[in-house]
């Protein structure tokens, strides 16, 4: 099998099950591993996929402004904040942290909705404050401008001397073997300790999110996550079932 066959083959496995392997490569594509490692480099080279130790997954959505991934998949999040509204109960203390996908859910909860609400993403803040029957505490710290979410010390203090009955998780890249990451460490930190607090766990994750990585991780183990997702691949629904990962679409 010549190169450019190869490496559509490879960008095609990746795209329908989210991670592909080099031991797996090199029996399928009949080369050896050294090969499949320079195919993996060069697609890397291309954008078109991300390399780890074992092999390659896929690239994740590009880290963009808040504003931006407002009106991106707009449909598909809301879609997918309807699953998750009937387990967000009233009289509770509620953990929101940024996501765009979190903010298309807040939006979805009636004027009368009766709870406690803690953010650390103003944009977020802003929507609860229309909630006439709810209070909303907002965490201070130092702002993260692109996902308009608050970190550092003093956030971190804060929420490690709350506890939280649910926690809405806005997830940036999950992998069924590797977990949760994030861009950038204090990020990461916040979202464990977040994680660590809270009773019962949700997510929103459209399905472009799946199978990837990035710098920091959160948590390996994420059988704890109700994760609720739309449109994603049989194959890779069925990767994350496999592992008793709660996943719903």
């Amino acid at each position: 099998m010549n190169k450019e066959k190869r490496h559509q083959t490879i960008v095609e496995m990746i795209s329908i099950e989210g991670k592909v392997n080099i031991i797996d490569l090199s029996s399928k594509l009949n080369v050896s591993e050294d090969t499949v490692r320079r195919d993996l480099v060069e697609l890397e080279n291309q954008k078109m996929l991300k390399r780890i130790r074992s092999g390659a997954v896929r690239i994740g959505p590009a880290v963009t402004s808040f504003e931006y991934r407002c009106s991106v998949n707009t449909h598909v999040k809301r879609l997918i904040s309807k699953k998750i509204l009937p387990y967000i109960s009233q009289h509770k203390t509620i953990l929101i942290d940024g996501s765009t996908s979190n903010l298309e859910l807040v939006k979805l909860l009636p004027p009368n909705f009766n709870a406690t609400f803690v953010t650390n993403c103003p944009p977020i803040a802003t929507e609860l404050a229309k909630l006439e029957s709810s209070e909303i505490i907002v965490v201070g710290g130092k702002l993260y401008k692109k996902p308009m979410i608050n970190v550092g010390a003093s956030t971190f203090e804060i929420i490690r001397n709350m506890n939280f009955d649910i926690f809405i998780n806005g997830i940036y890249h999950v992998d069924s073997t590797l977990g949760t990451s994030v861009p950038t460490f204090e990020e990461a930190n916040i979202k464990r300790l977040m994680m660590e607090r809270s009773e019962s766990i949700f997510s929103i994750v459209t399905s472009d999110k799946f199978e990837t990585i990035s710098n920091f991780i959160i948590d390996s183990d994420i059988r704890n996550l109700n994760i609720f997702t739309h449109d994603l691949s049989k194959e890779i629904f069925q990767k994350y079932k496999s592992k008793g990962i709660n996943i719903y679409q």
